[in-house]
């Protein structure tokens, strides 16, 4: 028998009676049976249209022998039982029935993906996971159920958006700092006129390793702690959410994750040919990690290979003039492959889709974060 972890959430009518009407009906099912259930918790929305009423959620713990395509379907099954009316996306619902894990199974079909891509980072999904699978493991992040939530209610107010050069990351932090007000951070290491990346392509060896470490100093200091968090305090509860307009400038995006820039960093001069145990570049970020943001969610975009040198090709980034095409594509399978790599915590990867559904995506992935209560029923 597989376990299968569930998530359930109701907006519109009896919310209470909806979730035990659900429960029911996958619980009665002859291939599956309910392990355990989990309280239920209240939210606030996240995306989707303007004026929706609170969401009860819920978690669910199946031990179940279909496989995870019939056990989606019927799912999908009982949302049509319990009136479930499809319009746009994240619209209010009176009933939502996700798949979040099956075992440890990794699989991305045109009709699901495992694990949830969301769910890393929705407190809605992981403080009703919390109470019944905390031990339950993320099998690419690596993390349990108690990480990840842990992890969220330890960060920094911060968002940090990564992906290879050209894949609009800077696009996407301008339109979310004109839309939301919120405090952004913009890298000028790969967006400047600075030399630092020049530097580090074309300088002698010497000068390249002095431009590499100037860059992760630079990046170190503009996202540290000290520089951000001296007036920002998140809203701790959805009550302080509804009553101060101003929640949301709160929040602290970056047009770079500070990590990756490191890597990138790396990539040039092992492109060079310099030996990094030589140079100080990862024991300069090591020595201020402590000292930096850490971001609640890290947002990767990716586009293809042409496109994102089209892209980069069309900027006026004179370090990006330096590098063959075949060295830029170089650089970014390693972005991608440390990107990939276990154990950086919640991660929303978007791929080659429009700016205005990207800044819905982010927008929408911020408001998951969001405290979420615990209702006695």
């Amino acid at each position: 028998m597989a376990h299968a972890l569930i998530a359930l959430g109701s907006n519109l009518g009896n919310r209470h009676k909806t979730l035990d009407s659900a429960v029911a009906a996958v619980a009665g099912h002859p291939s599956i049976r309910l392990a355990s259930l989990s309280p239920v918790f209240e939210s606030l929305p996240a995306g989707g249209p303007a004026g929706q009423g609170t969401y009860l959620n819920a978690a669910a713990v199946l031990e179940t022998s279909l496989p995870p395509d019939l056990l989606l379907a019927e799912l999908l099954t009982v949302e049509n039982q319990l009136g479930r009316k499809r319009g746009c996306r994240w619209d209010a619902r009176t009933i939502d029935l996700d798949l979040i894990f099956y075992d440890d199974l990794v699989l991305q079909t045109q009709t699901l993906v495992l694990p949830h891509p969301r769910m890393s980072f929705r407190r809605f999904v992981l403080e009703p996971a919390m109470a019944i699978a905390p031990a339950m493991r993320h099998p690419t992040i690596g993390w349990t159920i108690a990480d990840l939530l842990d992890h969220i209610n330890r960060a920094d107010p911060y968002i940090a958006v990564g992906g290879p050069p050209g894949s609009g990351a800077t696009g996407l932090v301008e339109t979310l700092r004109q839309r939301c007000h919120y405090s952004c951070i913009m890298n000028p290491i790969t967006t400047t006129k600075d030399d630092w990346l020049v530097r580090v392509i074309s300088g002698s060896s010497g000068s390249a390793c002095d431009a590499a470490v100037e860059c992760i100093d630079k990046i170190c200091r503009l996202v540290s702690r000290d520089r951000w968090l001296c007036d920002h305090r998140t809203p701790k509860t959805p009550d302080e959410y509804h009553t101060n307009p101003d929640s949301k400038s709160r929040q602290i995006l970056s047009d770079f994750w500070p990590r990756e820039t490191m890597v990138l960093v790396q990539t040039l001069l092992v492109m060079r040919g310099v030996d990094l145990r030589r140079t100080a570049v990862e024991e300069t970020f090591q020595s201020a990690a402590a000292d930096i943001l850490c971001p609640q969610l890290i947002v990767v975009l990716d586009a293809p290979d042409d496109t994102v040198w089209k892209n980069v090709a069309e900027s006026q980034h004179g370090w990006i003039h330096l590098l063959e095409r075949s060295d830029f594509f170089n650089i970014c399978q390693n972005l991608r492959a440390y990107a990939e790599q276990p154990g950086h915590g919640p991660m929303l990867r978007l791929n080659h889709i429009s700016l205005d559904r990207i800044s819905y995506e982010v927008s929408a992935a911020i408001d998951s974060l969001k405290p979420v209560v615990r209702v006695d029923c």
